[in-house]
């Protein structure tokens, strides 16, 4: 079992080799969404996808937590702090690092997809 997290309320169309499936990220009280599975072929279309890092990550795996677990470990993952990113060079290279294929143009976009990603980039100007 695979446990994603999404910042935002997320749905969408995931292709599978039997065809498609339609993905919805369910609501949590603290905001956000999340959506678990065990099926293979989902996992790996959903870690394929072009949407994983930039508008969910896995949050858990192998685990069967309750919804209550699952919201302290999102709130405990939300926005770590990225103390020593002070440029958009360094806070590209951070996020490519961990499978951030985004909008890289600016360094707005580069803070929207650490956040989408559940970091922050506090001393980024």
């Amino acid at each position: 079992m695979k446990t994603y997290y999404s910042k935002n309320d997320l749905s969408f169309n995931l292709r599978l080799n039997k065809g498609s499936k339609h993905i919805v990220f369910n609501p949590l009280s603290t905001g956000g969404g999340i959506y678990s599975t065990s099926d293979e072929e989902e996992i790996e279309a959903l870690e394929n996808s072009s949407l994983f890092n930039q508008f969910y990550s896995l949050i858990e795996q192998g685990n069967d937590s309750t919804e209550n677990e699952l919201q302290k470990k999102v709130i405990s993952k939300e926005m770590e702090k990225i103390e020593h990113i002070t440029n958009a060079a360094d806070a590209k290279i951070f996020l490519i690092e961990r499978g951030y294929n985004g909008d890289k143009k600016s360094k707005e976009a580069l803070k929207e997809g650490a956040r989408n990603m559940g970091f922050e980039f506090p001393n980024l100007k």
